[in-house]
């Protein structure tokens, strides 16, 4: 059962007075479909259980959403200008991708093709471990969620590779970076990981 980490989950990014602000600044863009996920989410529950600072070690803010209504480069650098300028006296640097339009330039960085995202959910079950495919919006006041496959995994500080897209590489460097930053982590091997991980099961919840 997943609840006690969705709570335990809750109250850590309760008490995270910059996530809090971030999310209530984003609902003023007036976007439908937006999250702030992966590392910044990931890494301050780890910071939380090394009883150390909320931020600390944290480099950036992923800030996605889902726009398939225009999928040029401007109307992305758009929006990316509209969230610096909101969040400019955050001390964090903010990566913003509209992740509709992910499949035009992904084969160019990474070196192999990818399906166009269906939604936001669809692109968050695709990142690089099951505890960072993790995002949080507001709507209203009311902050959601979604987790493609669950809290366990973030929970329980234990990584492992989502094989969908990211390679044994990129997996691997990123890993290495976080042991040294956060010690008590649990490292599942590239090897040790099934092609897919478990069946994704997007959850909304409020905080």
């Amino acid at each position: 059962m997943d609840h006690p980490h969705k709570t335990a989950f809750f109250e850590i990014q309760s008490s995270n007075d910059v996530l809090i602000e971030i999310l209530n600044r984003s609902e003023r863009l007036g976007l439908k479909s937006w999250a702030v996920g992966a590392g910044f989410l990931q890494q301050s529950v780890w910071n939380s259980f090394h009883k150390r600072p909320l931020l600390e070690n944290i480099k950036d803010v992923d800030w996605v959403y889902f726009d398939d209504a225009d999928l040029s480069e401007d109307a992305e650098a758009n929006v990316a200008w509209q969230v610096q300028a909101l969040m400019s006296d955050v001390p964090l640097r903010f990566d913003v991708k509209n992740q509709a339009r992910v499949h035009l330039w992904y084969e160019r960085k990474f070196g192999s093709k990818i399906e166009k995202y269906r939604d936001l959910t669809h692109a968050l079950s695709t990142w690089p471990t099951t505890s960072t495919a993790i995002g949080v919006s507001q709507v209203e006041g009311v902050i959601n969620t979604i987790a493609p496959f669950g809290f366990s995994d973030l929970m329980n500080m234990y990584v492992r590779p989502n094989k969908v897209q990211v390679t044994q590489t990129i997996y691997e460097q990123k890993v290495a970076r976080w042991k040294r930053c956060w010690p008590m982590i649990h490292v599942e091997s590239w090897d040790e990981t099934q092609s897919a991980p478990f069946e994704s099961h997007p959850t909304i919840n409020e905080l």
